[in-house]
C-alpha cells in the first residue's frame, strides 16, 4: 500500500529514535487511521525493530502464545516455541535477556506493542508490569518502547493518564485523519479538485478507506463498488 503524509509524526518519531536516551512513546487513534502503517514506515531501515500485534478478544494465555510465536519468527529461532511461558513475567524476562540486553547491539532497539488493549485484556495490570520492566530492566539499554492502541478510552485512561507511567512517557501521538493535501495525494494528478472533494466528503481522510478507491474508475463506479453493490466493503 502507498504511504502518504504524516511528515510531522514521522519527524517526532525520528527525533525520539535519535535521542541519546531511552524513549517511551504512546500512540492511539481509531481503527484504520494508519497507526501500524506509520510505525511500519518509521521502522524502515532500522536495524533493531521488534513488532508484536495482539489478538482481538483473546485470553491472556492466547496473547502470550501469540507473542512468543512472533518473537520466534523475528529472532528466526523456532526453538523458542518449545519454551513454556506461563505469564507475562516469563515473556518479558526472556525478552530482556535475549533481545534487550544484546551486547552486540550498537543502535537503539525499537519495541512496538500494537493493540495494547487486547494484549492487556483491557486490564491495567499489564501496564503496571510494563512500568516495572521499563524502570528496572529496559530504559537503561537504549530502548524505544512504542505502546499503540485503537481504543482511545483504554489508551488515555489506562496508559496516558495512568499512575504507573506518570512522568515516563516521552512522546504522545493521537493520530487523526490525514490533512486534506495529504489525502489528495491518493488520487494522483488525474482527478479534478471537485471530484477529490466529493470523495473526501464521503470517505473522509481515513487512509484505509482512501486506499480502497480505484483511481481508474469514475466516482460513480467507485461508489457503486464500495457502497452499493452486494457485499460492498462500505
Amino acid at each position: 500500500c502507498m504511504f502518504v503524509g504524516r511528515k510531522n509524526e514521522l519527524l517526532m518519531l525520528e527525533q525520539a529514535y535519535n535521542s541519546p536516551k531511552s524513549e517511551l512513546a504512546v500512540i492511539y487513534g481509531r481503527r484504520r487511521i494508519g497507526k501500524s502503517s506509520l510505525i511500519k514506515e518509521f521502522s524502515k531501515g532500522k536495524s533493531y525493530f521488534y513488532s508484536f500485534e495482539a489478538l482481538e478478544n483473546n485470553s491472556t494465555e492466547s496473547q502470550i502464545n501469540h507473542f512468543v510465536d512472533r518473537i520466534s519468527v523475528q529472532m528466526e529461532d523456532s526453538l523458542i516455541r518449545k519454551i513454556k511461558f506461563n505469564s507475562w513475567h516469563d515473556v518479558f524476562n526472556f525478552l530482556t535477556s535475549k533481545v534487550i540486553r544484546n551486547p552486540k547491539r550498537k543502535k537503539k532497539l525499537i519495541l512496538f506493542f500494537d493493540e495494547l488493549q487486547w494484549m492487556a485484556a483491557r486490564k491495567s495490570s499489564l501496564v503496571s508490569l510494563i512500568k516495572y520492566y521499563w524502570d528496572n530492566q529496559w530504559k537503561e539499554h537504549n530502548v524505544m518502547l512504542i505502546l499503540c492502541g485503537s481504543i482511545a478510552s483504554f489508551m488515555v485512561d489506562k496508559v496516558v493518564n495512568s499512575k504507573a507511567l506518570y512522568g515516563r512517557m516521552t512522546l504522545e501521538l493521537h493520530l487523526g485523519g490525514l490533512k486534506l493535501d495529504e489525502a489528495a495525494m491518493f488520487f494522483g494528478k488525474g482527478r479534478s479538485k471537485e471530484e477529490i472533494i466529493k470523495y473526501l466528503s464521503v470517505f473522509g481522510t481515513v487512509p484505509k478507506y482512501l486506499e480502497m478507491i480505484d483511481t481508474d474508475r469514475s466516482f460513480d463506479q467507485n461508489m457503486n463498488k464500495l457502497c452499493f453493490s452486494k457485499n460492498a466493503i462500505m
